[in-house]
């Protein structure tokens, strides 16, 4: 199947186009938080510009791996830039975003922190609590959690299971087919679901700007 029949997907040339203007609005957003200079920085600033690192490098990892077709690197890519936007989502719940910040600074896990309401800040809260503001959310992070931790994505890869549809035998598919990487459709719906969560990011960003600098809305 070419590229231009799936038009449900966008074109790699097209998402191309919107990774290069996330990345650019991301270090532009990145390059405003650190000019605020590291004596006015609060809590809350410090892991907005964390943040803004992660996921820049999150976006030349995702180009890297598209590039090498490299599936089973590439899909926990679009987990990271999920968990990058749930961990700064969270400073929303939480009672005192400082407490937050310097929980995670002192190498403690997030999910042993609990938000204003008492609730444990576990993966499955986040995104839970995320999915109410942006659809999906929980469906890409249990698809994309599958390729982080050894799982049937990576059993299931190696097997020939049109055969098995057919025949009911397993079979092995060929060498070739084991090597082949990552298919041009695969690394398209990848793409768009890093996109969705770096567009997350940007969303929170937004926010956190306008109330740093609420003169400039």
């Amino acid at each position: 199947m070419t590229d231009t029949e799936l038009p449900d997907l966008p074109k790699l040339s097209e998402l191309a186009v919107m990774l290069s203007a996330l990345s650019d609005e991301l270090e532009e957003r990145l390059e405003r938080a650190i000019n605020i200079g590291i004596e006015n920085v609060n809590g809350e600033d410090h892991l907005v510009i964390a943040t803004l690192r992660r996921a820049l490098d999150n976006i030349r990892g995702i180009v890297a791996m598209a590039d090498q077709k490299n599936l089973f690197c590439g899909m926990p890519i679009v987990r990271f830039q999920i968990d990058t936007a749930m961990t700064l989502f969270g400073r929303r719940l939480v009672a005192d975003v400082n407490a937050y910040v310097l929980h995670m600074m002192k190498g403690q896990e997030r999910r042993k922190y609990r938000d204003r309401d008492g609730k444990w800040m576990t993966d499955g809260y986040l995104h839970g609590k995320l999915t109410g503001e942006h659809e999906h959310t929980s469906e890409l992070y249990s698809h994309t959690s599958g390729f982080v931790h050894f799982s049937t994505h990576h059993l299931h890869r190696v097997l020939d299971l049109d055969h098995w549809g057919r025949t009911g035998e397993l079979a092995f598919r060929s060498h070739h087919e084991i090597v082949a990487g990552w298919s041009q459709v695969e690394i398209r719906g990848a793409l768009v679901g890093f996109i969705f969560a770096s567009k997350i990011i940007l969303s929170e960003c937004e926010l956190w700007e306008e109330r740093r600098w609420p003169t400039r809305s």
